[in-house]
């Protein structure tokens, strides 16, 4: 077909107006505006749950503090994702470069993260992705219990871990640049109990949130001795192992030693009457506490907080409890030794 020099015209004009319309047009997606190309990527995230499956365990060092705050935050995980964790000790499972790990405290994976936990105390805490590997780390059990929850507020969005229901969609994930610091509720005092007694210790070393490490004897010497009467003291403290104790006060106008034993634990406590309370004597002026491993080894102990005070005492000199099979009769002369012991259901006593 021939075109005249009037067709030919209209054809070059509407084919520069097309052209123009075609640049006018928004661009493709290889061809993105300035400012859409420095958008950042999305951060790569690990998956500890997907498809409701996990190639995920749980490692802590061997030893009970570490299986039970493992075992802990296992029940946790079951009961928000249906998931039970199997559980590794560190020892027993070597430790692969890109394994897929939840860790629990302190273990033999330590150097794998870039972490500073000398400075994680009392109920602070720490969580920190590295690799394919997720740290938990904290203090104490009050520490602990804030961390899991921080880990299903922050990887599930669930609020309250005390109302864990196993969701629909169970998808579990944190960034790979993760990392999470809670801050202790209460400042340390070096060398300080929570109510303000000022000690010095003999024997061991101490750190810097007054945890205390040593073999053979711990004394804690109060530089201003504490005054208060009274026939009960309590302990708050966080030891390895179990432990003989000494509490030095006055009793009567002279010094008097008393002997307890404390047994290992996370933020434990143990209440005594001191000696002589049932017959209406008291203390005053405590001034020393020693404490000597019941076995050779090295312990971790530290003692949050030490109080005194009076209180009354039970009427009787026998006290007794019942789990409704046996009755125990506990005789505080005795210094709560057993005096007496029922069989419930047979009915012999003795």
């Amino acid at each position: 077909m021939k075109l005249n020099l009037y067709t030919k015209a209209m054809f070059r004009t509407a084919a520069a107006a097309l052209l123009l319309l075609v640049g006018l047009m928004p661009m493709g997606c290889n061809d993105r505006p300035a400012e859409e190309e420095n958008t950042p990527p999305p951060t790569p995230a690990i998956h500890f749950v997907e498809n409701g499956q996990t190639h995920y365990v749980l490692v802590s060092a061997m030893g009970a503090e570490g299986y039970d705050m493992a075992d802990q935050f296992r029940g946790y995980f079951a009961a928000a994702t249906g998931i039970t964790l199997e559980y590794k000790a560190d020892a027993l499972l070597p430790a692969a470069e890109d394994a897929c790990e939840i860790v629990i405290g302190s273990t033999d994976r330590d150097g794998l993260f870039d972490a500073d936990v000398e400075g994680i105390v009392t109920d602070g805490y720490l969580l920190q992705v590295a690799g394919s590997r997720l740290l938990i780390y904290a203090d104490d059990e009050e520490g602990y219990e804030k961390a899991f929850a921080a880990f299903f507020r922050e990887a599930m969005g669930i609020e309250d871990i005390t109302q864990l229901q196993t969701p629909a969609d169970s998808a579990v994930s944190l960034p790979r640049d993760f990392v999470l610091r809670g801050e202790p509720t209460y400042i340390i005092e070096q060398n300080k109990t929570r109510s303000g007694y000022s000690y010095r210790v003999e024997g061991g070393e101490i750190r810097e949130d007054n945890r205390c490490t040593f073999k053979e004897t711990l004394t804690y010497h109060f530089d201003t001795p504490i005054a208060t009467t009274f026939n009960v003291y309590t302990l708050h403290y966080t030891c390895s192992a179990y432990l003989r104790g000494e509490i030095t006060y006055i009793q009567s106008g002279v010094t008097h030693t008393e002997e307890f034993f404390l047994e290992p634990g996370e933020k434990a406590t143990f209440r005594s009457f001191c000696d002589g309370a049932v017959k209406g004597k008291t203390g005053r002026t405590v001034s020393a506490l020693t404490l000597t491993p019941l076995q050779k080894q090295t312990v971790r102990f530290t003692l949050s907080d030490f109080t005194v005070s009076s209180e009354s005492l039970p009427g009787e000199d026998v006290v007794y409890i019942s789990d409704g099979k046996y009755r125990l009769g506990v005789k505080l002369s005795w210094g709560g030794g057993v005096s007496y012991l029922e069989d419930l259901q047979d009915g012999d006593d003795s």
